[in-house]
């Protein structure tokens, strides 16, 4: 039986080991103790016994946060790799990539479309990548081995794109959806509408799935090695066409608020469809509010609104 070290074991660590345990001996590296009986052995990171279960490790993936990458990779580094096939299951590509090669180390770049707004050990699940879609670098040497383990958890589709153009389409149909759900949840707090919002998820189910990114955890996504910060650039030229879009679409003095809201999922379909091959269940939940009126309505003042756009950008919520 082969031995597989997940390092990170949160949401999707946390699964590939529930998934994979009876096919592997499964080894679980994490910032702090780990009990469960999936796991064959487990150790603290930055512990010798961590250091021991990577040397006798056949696989290692490396589940963690982009935020870790830099602690991860360098430990790795100063390991004998040759025989073991090593993995990253991070949603950009490109900081990886640049991380990797400071460090020198080969290392193979993953995509699993699976995520989650929950997080954690107890939030995984052997069926979290249950018929979805999985990314691999077009330069990885060892696609043939992972597309192997790729279908082992479940996965129904396996796809390749090179680091930039992967970066490039997540940041259409992942990143900015994603940063778009704090956005909105910042201009409902300004204008007091937060227990407003909160009585609209109990009325309409499509209206909580729009809004299900937002309670997705902050500490990865946003400070100077969050996903926003990595993939920048990208992020920054979809803010600028959404202002404009935003611009365009809103007329007269107010909006009710249900075709305001329609809006957002609006931009993305107009924009983005073309991606949709790519499109993972945020997206999707993101898009399913198509606009439906409210029983009780409130009305958007325009000009506050285009306003207060005007007063945010994409650093803001990457630093």
């Amino acid at each position: 039986m082969k031995k597989f070290a997940i390092i990170g074991t949160g949401l999707i660590g946390g699964s590939i080991a529930k998934k994979l345990h009876k096919t592997y001996e499964i080894y679980g590296v994490s910032n702090a103790e780990i009990k469960s009986e999936i796991f064959a052995k487990t150790a603290i990171f930055g512990s010798e016994n961590a250091i021991n279960l990577i040397k006798n490790a056949d696989i290692i993936c490396v589940a963690t946060p982009i935020f870790a990458y830099h602690e991860i990779f360098a430990l790795l580094s100063g390991q004998n790799l040759d025989s073991k096939l090593v993995f990253e299951v991070g949603s950009v590509k490109k900081m990886p990539q640049k991380i990797a090669k400071k460090y020198n180390l080969k290392i193979n770049f993953t995509h699993p479309i699976a995520g989650s707004d929950k997080s954690g050990f107890s939030s995984s699940s052997t069926d979290l990548f249950k018929s979805k879609t999985i990314i691999l670098d077009d330069a990885n040497l060892e696609n043939v081995q992972l597309e192997k383990i790729a279908f082992e958890l479940g996965f129904s589709k396996v796809l390749q794109l090179s680091c930039k153009k992967h970066d490039a389409i997540y940041a259409k149909v992942s990143h900015f959806p994603q940063l778009l759900s704090y956005f909105f949840t910042d201009f409902l707090a300004m204008l007091n509408l937060l227990d407003f919002d909160k009585e609209l998820q109990n009325l309409s189910d499509n209206y909580a799935k729009f809004r299900r990114l937002a309670q997705s955890n902050k500490s990865i996504w946003m400070g100077k090695n969050g996903i926003f910060n990595a993939n920048l650039k990208n992020l920054e030229k979809i803010w600028n066409i959404f202002k404009n879009y935003m611009l365009v679409n809103l007329r007269g003095e107010n909006v009710i608020f249900s075709d305001f809201v329609g809006l957002f999922p609006r931009f993305l379909s107009d924009n983005f469809s073309e991606y949709s091959n790519y499109f993972g269940s945020g997206i999707i939940d993101f898009m399913a509010f198509k606009g439906e009126k409210f029983l009780h309505e409130r009305l958007i003042n325009t000009a506050k609104f285009l306003e207060f756009l005007n007063t945010k950008s994409v650093l803001e919520y990457a630093n």
